[in-house]
């Protein structure tokens, strides 16, 4: 099946933008047109760099309907519609889906279901890597694995109750005559028995994306999007990132070499004003002249942390790390690299103000008794452009 072309190239972004303001009565009331903050989804087809894998799985591309069954433990299911977009993102390297799923139960849930999720192919690794986060679980997730024909079959751990309770995930998405399929499962044990936990269906969606883009205004909610009402104050600790920056990056490599070059930077509400997501493009590689990476900042109420799902198209890189505020500072790491020979990361946001900040990245060898700075990063907000007077 090869990748369907969209009907309308400037409505091809971030999809959950104006879904805060306005009440959600319908499928096509979910997705409002956004900004081309990444230049990668206005691509059709992935840029020349990328792997020969993203290409294989294009089928992806494209507007859905979507069809939702959750299984309950007890073998009943709940049915639950919505839409979806997949696109390439981080300059044609990789996919990006966002879903909305509408609500089944309005009193509860007024807004429905939102995820987004990451998906490329690691060359290095090997391994196709899928991330995701969601309004509901306010948690992001992440999935690897191989392909199987034209299917894509990933897997995660999860541990709950404090780490008492392992639970194995297994995800399967692949093309089917009509459209797509998602299934997941679950299981207690690395080789099941597995259990079907929910299926999704993607049919091709005969919405007209131009009419519904024609309706974006050009107002900072319209543009970026808002912040979810009601949500805690640790919540809205990543909202100065909200906006357009420019910004100097000077990094230190391990062979002591040093590189500086600027960079752009474009921040929106994502997931019902629940996350910040966030691009960042720039020209410096001759390898690599379209370099950018994609972070989806997300934070979990219930573990009270920020977590992060960041994905790079140099060297197709995904990481998951988080963390909370230290005073004026926010002080983020990766989880579970404290241990044996991996360095222990650690970023550090700092010298916040309404129009600028700061932030670095130190590593340590000694489980964090030194630290070395090895990345320094100088944000100021974009400047309007004002025409010159006639």
């Amino acid at each position: 099946m090869k990748a369907r072309r969209f009907k309308h190239r400037c409505y091809v972004h971030v999809l959950v933008l104006g879904l805060l303001a306005v009440p959600v009565v319908s499928v096509a009331s979910t997705l409002p047109a956004g900004s081309p903050f990444d230049p990668g989804q206005e691509m059709t087809q992935p840029a020349a760099g990328a792997p020969p894998e993203i290409a294989k799985v294009g089928y992806l591309l494209g507007d859905w309907e979507v069809t939702q069954k959750n299984f309950r433990a007890d073998g009943t299911a709940q049915e639950v519609s919505g839409a979806a977009r997949w696109t390439l993102m981080n300059r044609g390297h990789g996919f990006m889906e966002v879903l909305h799923l509408d609500p089944l139960r309005a009193a509860v849930e007024p807004l429905g279901f939102d995820s987004m999720a990451f998906l490329t192919f690691n060359p290095g690794a090997k391994t196709w890597v899928l991330g995701q986060g969601d309004s509901w679980s306010e948690s992001i997730e992440v999935f690897n694995g191989d392909s199987e024909g034209e299917a894509l079959v990933l897997y995660s751990v999860m541990r709950r109750l404090g780490g008492v309770q392992v639970t194995f995930r297994r995800l399967r998405l692949q093309s089917l005559a009509d459209g797509l399929g998602l299934r997941m499962e679950q299981a207690e044990r690395p080789t099941g028995p597995w259990t079907t936990v929910l299926e999704r269906q993607y049919r091709p969606s005969n919405r007209d994306s131009a009419t519904e883009g024609s309706a974006a205004g050009s107002s900072e909610a319209d543009r970026f999007g808002a912040g979810a009402l009601g949500r805690p104050d640790e919540a809205s600790q990543f909202d100065f990132l909200i906006g357009e920056w420019d910004a100097l990056q000077d990094i230190t490599f391990p062979n002591g070499q040093q590189a500086k070059f600027p960079s752009r930077t474009t921040a929106v509400f994502a997931l019902q004003g629940r996350a910040v997501l966030e691009f960042n493009w720039f020209d410096i590689d001759p390898a690599l002249p379209d370099a950018a990476t994609s972070i989806l900042r997300l934070y979990n109420r219930a573990m009270r942390r920020w977590e992060s799902l960041y994905y790079s198209n140099r060297g197709q890189g995904m990481l998951y790390f988080g963390g909370r505020q230290e005073g004026d500072r926010m002080v983020l790491h990766q989880f579970g690299a404290h241990t044996g020979d991996i360095p222990m990361a650690r970023y550090i946001f700092h010298s916040i103000e309404a129009d600028a900040y700061r932030w670095f990245t130190e590593s340590s060898t000694d489980r964090g008794e030194t630290f070395t700075t090895t990345w320094t990063i100088d944000v100021a907000r974009r400047k309007p452009i004002v025409a010159d007077a006639e």
